[in-house]
C-alpha cells in the first residue's frame, strides 16, 4: 500500500513537471511573445499581423530581405512606417527611397524620408528632400510643417518662420495648422 502511494505521487509529480515544461515551451506561441530560447540578438523578430521582418535599429537590410513585395507601394508604406515608428530611421530610408522610385511625385514619402534623414543627424539632406517634396506638391500642409520644423531645429529661424506660417495659413484649424502655429510661437 505504501509503495502504491509513492507510485501515485511519482506519477503526479511527472505530470506536473511535464505540464510546466510544455507550458514554458508553448507560452511564446500562446502569448505571441518569443522567449529567450527562441530568439537571440542576431535574429530578426517578425510582426504577428503581417509577418514582415523588423530588424533591430543597428541593422539595415536590403529590401529583398524584408519579406515585402518591392513593387507593392502600400506594403512598402506599412513596413516603412513600422520602422519609422520604432525609430529605425536608417531602414525606413531604404524603403521610402524605393517608394519614391515607384512614384517620384509621392509627397508623403518625401516628407517621411526627409524626417528620417533628420532623425539620422543629416539635416542638410533632410531639407533637400523636403524641398523636393514641396516642389512635387506645394499645397501639401504636412510637408511644409516638417520643413519648418527641420529649419527651426537647424537654427534657421527666419526661413522656419516662413515655412511654418505657410503651413499654418493653409488650414489654421487643422491639427497640422495648430502645430505650425505652436512652433511659430517658439521662434524668437
Amino acid at each position: 500500500m505504501l509503495e502504491e502511494n509513492h507510485k501515485k505521487w511519482l506519477i503526479i509529480a511527472i505530470i506536473i513537471a511535464a505540464t510546466c515544461f510544455l507550458g514554458f515551451k508553448l507560452w511564446p506561441v500562446i502569448s505571441g511573445k518569443p522567449n529567450s530560447s527562441q530568439t537571440t540578438g542576431s535574429q530578426n523578430p517578425t510582426t504577428s499581423s503581417n509577418q514582415l521582418k523588423i530588424p533591430d535599429n543597428s541593422i539595415v537590410l536590403p529590401l529583398e530581405d524584408l519579406g515585402v513585395d518591392t513593387g507593392d507601394k502600400e506594403a512598402l508604406y506599412r513596413l516603412a512606417n513600422q520602422h519609422f515608428d520604432r525609430s529605425n530611421h536608417k531602414q525606413a530610408i531604404v524603403i521610402y527611397k524605393r517608394i519614391l522610385e515607384l512614384n517620384p511625385a509621392e509627397t508623403e514619402a518625401y516628407n517621411d524620408l526627409g524626417l528620417s534623414y533628420f532623425y539620422t543627424n543629416n539635416p542638410d539632406l533632410a531639407l533637400k528632400t523636403l524641398r523636393k517634396g514641396i516642389v512635387s506638391n506645394e499645397f501639401h500642409q504636412r510637408i511644409r510643417l516638417s520643413y519648418g520644423f527641420v529649419l527651426m531645429a537647424a537654427g534657421k529661424n527666419q526661413e522656419a518662420k516662413v515655412a511654418l506660417q505657410k503651413a499654418s495659413d493653409m488650414n489654421p484649424n487643422s491639427s497640422i495648422g495648430q502645430e505650425a502655429s505652436r512652433l511659430l510661437g517658439k521662434i524668437l
